[in-house]
């Protein structure tokens, strides 16, 4: 259960970083 739980923050945190980027890029 915990490994679910660590692959859903890992994604959470990826999905962060990318909407980040994706804000800087684009107009």
């Amino acid at each position: 259960m915990s490994k679910v739980y660590d692959w859903f923050e890992e994604r959470l945190e990826i999905q962060a970083i990318a909407d980040d980027i994706t804000s800087k890029y684009v107009p």
